[in-house]
């Protein structure tokens, strides 16, 4: 197996601009002796491939982050560890960096062949299982059940951001049954039903393929464990910022550090302004810090894209960029007087780029400098309206 040092691509700089966007290699790389670096084929926006990281020991095998619910992403991954020499049988962990379907999706398959272990972050599946999965199991009825009853308690609402008895930071449904707070449009599904006919699977089939799993086992900030055996202890570091229930992992022998979606190579995760806690923007700054803290980071592993050696760097460029988009902000609103979340959306984000998912960026931005004292907004025909303070 050819080692990686993340230093180029087998693909067209050209076609794919960046790493994240490059098809699944079928080739396995070499990360350290013992840790593997799999590719597995998704097609979402901006991204083309996940990596799946083995950590082998002895008979045993812990992967990190499976790749999507697809069969297609299965049959590779199972490829995959055909080609590295690894059975199916010897998978007896995996561990999920955080709850976006390409990372858990095939953790349910793996667990069901294998009677491998789920690890997560002690938050992981808060905003996308109702209250009670993790004690009562992944039961449809109970899902359908409360996602009906929050759709009840929308039901003509105006602005469900003031209600005096609705707390959005504690919210324990699915993502996507929160009203928008800048409009009270309710954010719009994972995925649409048009889309799932086209995947020939009922709607039910697709809620059991895309619930997250239970996991066996939640993990703090700061607690170290054998993700193999054999003596390696990596130490589980909570990133809250992409998501809440965001995970990393740090192997300070090797100075190794699995990274999901928290930091990547070429692009930056998107930060949602939904279902991030009352500021997410400062919540993942604030986890950008808590990495520089680790100690030596000799090389960072990232869910999309190529092994990278300088985190440092990598942290201050992704600081910068969002630095920009506050300037951006700024000098829009000052221009431009009052603006709606969507305005500023489209100063942000390029055309194709717009979408519910820029709206949420965007909203993000403008409430961590609402907080910051930078702007305050009011609602004019229900719709949240931001200017600049002073």
């Amino acid at each position: 197996m050819e080692g990686d040092l993340g230093e180029g691509s087998q693909f067209s700089a050209r076609k794919y601009p960046k790493q994240e966007q490059e098809p699944a290699s079928e080739e396995i790389f070499e990360i350290a002796p013992n840790i593997l670096r799999l590719q597995l084929p998704i097609s979402m926006p901006g991204l083309g491939h996940v990596n799946t990281y083995c950590i082998i020991s002895n008979d045993r095998v812990v992967l990190v982050d499976p790749g999507l619910p697809s069969k297609a992403s299965y049959k590779a991954l199972r490829s995959r560890l055909k080609q590295a020499g690894l059975s199916l049988e010897k998978v007896r962990g995996v561990v999920v960096t955080h709850s976006h379907p390409d990372h858990y999706g095939g953790v349910r398959r793996l667990i069901e062949d294998s009677g491998a272990q789920m690890i997560a972050q002690r938050d992981f599946g808060r905003l996308v299982m109702a209250p009670g999965v993790h004690e009562c199991g992944a039961d449809l009825d109970t899902v359908h059940d409360h996602n009906h009853q929050h759709r009840e308690q929308f039901r003509g609402i105006e602005n469900a951001f003031y209600v005096e008895n609705f707390d959005r930071e504690t919210w324990n449904g699915p993502v996507w049954l929160l009203p928008r707070p800048w409009n009270s449009k309710p954010l719009p599904p994972p995925i649409s039903k048009a889309k799932i006919a086209a995947m020939k699977v009922g709607w039910r089939t697709y809620l059991k393929r895309i619930l997250p799993p239970i996991p066996d086992m939640f993990l703090e900030d700061g607690q170290e464990l054998e993700l193999a055996g054999g003596g390696m202890l990596w130490r589980a570091i909570h990133t809250p910022g992409h998501t809440l229930d965001h995970l990393c992992l740090y192997q300070p022998d090797l100075g190794l550090l699995i990274s999901g979606d928290h930091v990547l190579p070429t692009i930056t995760p998107h930060i949602p302004g939904v279902g991030g806690g009352p500021d997410s923007l400062a919540g993942f700054l604030g986890s950008l810090t808590k990495l520089e803290s680790l100690g030596e980071v000799t090389k960072v592993l990232p869910a999309h894209g190529h092994p990278f050696d300088d985190l440092e760097s990598r942290i201050s460029t992704i600081v910068a960029h969002h630095d920009s988009r506050i300037v951006k902000i700024r000098k829009a609103l000052d221009e431009s007087g009052p603006m709606r979340v969507e305005d500023v959306s489209k100063v942000l984000f390029r055309p194709q780029r717009l979408g519910p998912m820029a709206d949420s960026e965007a909203f993000a931005h403008l409430e961590h400098m609402r907080l910051a004292g930078q702007v305050s907004h009011r609602v004019v025909n229900g719709e949240f309206v931001y200017e600049l303070v002073g």
